[in-house]
């Protein structure tokens, strides 16, 4: 069994997680993809110093990413942010991305669930291909019903 810590590469933590005997590290993807060229480049510094492999990504959007409604993300959005966050998780090592991102999958109450799963599975499909491209597999995260109204049971998940 191996142990891992979860938080952001240029805080404590993570140099606290290898003092203390970690396996392995856990950061946030939405971080990796929007840092800056040099927020970025520090990162990969503090990586290399620290020696603590960081092995998984969790949260995929911020809570303000949405597939839905007025303030949805474009297509050209996701797309950009995905192949720069994916690019970076793969030059980090990263070798799973965690797809939790609740906000990002609620759908609104004027939608059907059907309407909202051909918006899900299109921009889900949009996820794969950059997952493909940077042979980094992605995880579904089901999430309790507050946090989002679809993909919230493995089941839903086989829809």
């Amino acid at each position: 069994m191996k142990f891992g810590a979860t938080g952001a590469l240029n805080g404590e933590t993570y140099a606290l997680a290898k003092k203390l005997g970690y396996d392995y590290f856990e950061t946030a993807f939405r971080s990796v993809a929007t840092l800056s060229d040099e927020e970025y480049a520090q990162w990969l510094k503090i990586s290399k110093e620290v020696g603590l492999p960081v092995l998984r990504a969790n949260g995929l959007f911020y809570n303000e990413q949405h597939f839905f409604g007025d303030d949805a993300m474009t297509e050209d959005e996701i797309k950009a942010f995905l192949d720069k966050g994916f690019a970076r998780a793969k030059e980090l090592g990263i070798g799973t991305v965690v797809w939790g991102s609740g906000p990002t999958r609620k759908y609104p109450d004027t939608m059907t669930r059907e309407e909202a799963m051909k918006t899900i599975f299109k921009y889900g499909n949009i996820i794969a291909d950059f997952s493909k491209k940077y042979d980094i597999p992605i995880a579904i995260e089901p999430l309790c019903q507050a946090e989002t109204n679809i993909f919230n049971t493995v089941r839903n998940g086989n829809t």
